[in-house]
């Protein structure tokens, strides 16, 4: 596998994370719908206690994770660099989808802030050819 396929492949996941996202956003912008959900003020504290804190936790891990050793270690190849790699973008950009949907079923603006930060942070990842290829050279040394 050479690195331009990597490449577009972490380029399609980015771009799909993203049109989700705004198509979560379309819909409750447009439809609006009325959702009963039977959380306590409590429940829903903790939701967004445990969303805040995951949030918090997995940007600089996500941004530092080729740089700790036990995973330099484990790239030995292109296939092991796209696996990390697209760990990094699954988890930013899963959190991100997360947090809008939830900030809509929850009406809880913080979430939506945390979704605009996780979307602020994928601009420090994303996937052009020379950070792929920088990314790789780096693992290697």
């Amino acid at each position: 596998m050479e690195i331009q396929q990597v490449q577009r492949r972490l380029y399609c996941i980015f771009w799909a994370y993203i049109i989700i996202t705004t198509l979560l956003i379309a819909f409750f912008e447009t439809v609006q719908p009325q959702l009963n959900l039977p959380l306590s003020a409590v429940d829903t504290f903790w939701i967004v206690a445990i969303m805040e804190m995951l949030t918090i936790c997995a940007i600089p891990v996500a941004m530092k994770l080729t740089r700790f050793s036990f995973v330099k270690k484990r790239i030995t190849d292109i296939n092991s660099l796209q696996k990390v790699l697209m760990l990094r973008l699954v988890v930013l950009a899963g959190l991100m989808v997360i947090n809008t949907l939830l900030h809509y079923l929850l009406h809880q603006t913080a979430l939506g802030y945390l979704a605009i930060v996780l979307l602020l942070s994928l601009v420090f990842i994303y996937p052009s050819l020379s950070r792929c290829q920088n990314e790789y050279e780096q693992t290697q040394k």
